[in-house]
C-alpha cells in the first residue's frame, strides 16, 4: 500500500489519490483532503482501492442509503450536501475553462440544487441479469458487475421508486422460491 492525499481530479464521479511519484490513481470512497493508504488494482493500474484512512474529511458523513456500500452508484453519498455543491461548482468552472468558456470569478452562478436530500433521482441505469435463474433486476455492485439486490433506492423520486418496485415485485412473482 502507498500513502497519498485524495484530490479532486476535476472530471468524472471519482476522486483520485496523489501517489508519492506524482501519479494520480482513481478511487472510490475518498474525499479531497483525506490522507489514505491505497493499493493499486493489479488488473487496472489507473484504479486503486483505499485500504485505510489516516485522516478523514470534515465533510464525511454516513450515507443516507442502506445499500451505499454495495451499490456502484451515488458515489458522493458520504459527502455532505454543501461540500458536494462546492465540488460540483468547481468542476463546472474547471470544465468551462478547459473548453475555452471564460467565466469571471466574480460572476454569480445560480446553483439549482434539489430541495430533497433523498428521493431526488428521476432516472437510473438499472441492470437486468437474465443469465441468472431467476433473472435479477438491480444495480451493478461497487467495483464489479454483480447485480445488487436492492429492494428500494433511497435516491429515487417517488415515480421512479414505484416503477422500480413494480419491476422487482414482478421479478419476485416470477421467482417465488426466492
Amino acid at each position: 500500500t502507498v500513502r497519498g492525499e485524495v484530490v479532486d481530479r476535476g472530471t468524472g464521479a471519482h476522486f483520485g489519490v496523489v501517489l508519492p511519484n506524482g501519479e494520480i490513481v482513481r478511487v472510490h470512497d475518498g474525499i479531497p483532503g483525506e490522507l489514505v493508504r491505497v493499493r493499486r488494482d493489479p488488473d487496472d493500474p489507473a484504479w486503486g482501492r483505499i485500504e485505510a484512512w489516516d485522516s478523514l474529511s470534515s465533510a464525511r458523513r454516513e450515507p443516507r442509503c442502506a445499500f451505499a456500500a454495495e451499490c456502484g452508484g451515488c458515489h458522493w453519498l458520504s459527502i455532505d450536501e454543501s461540500r458536494q455543491q462546492q465540488f460540483r461548482r468547481q468542476r463546472l468552472l474547471t470544465q468551462c475553462a478547459a473548453h475555452g468558456v471564460e467565466i469571471n470569478a466574480a460572476t454569480t452562478i445560480t446553483e439549482i440544487g434539489s430541495p430533497a436530500v433523498t428521493a431526488y433521482r428521476h432516472r437510473a441505469r438499472l441492470q437486468i441479469d437474465g443469465a441468472l435463474q431467476p433473472p435479477r433486476v438491480g444495480f451493478h455492485g461497487d467495483r464489479n458487475w454483480a447485480i445488487v439486490d436492492a429492494a428500494v433506492c433511497a435516491m429515487f423520486a417517488p415515480p421512479l421508486a414505484r416503477v422500480y418496485e413494480t419491476l422487482v415485485r414482478q421479478e419476485l412473482d416470477l421467482a417465488p422460491d426466492r
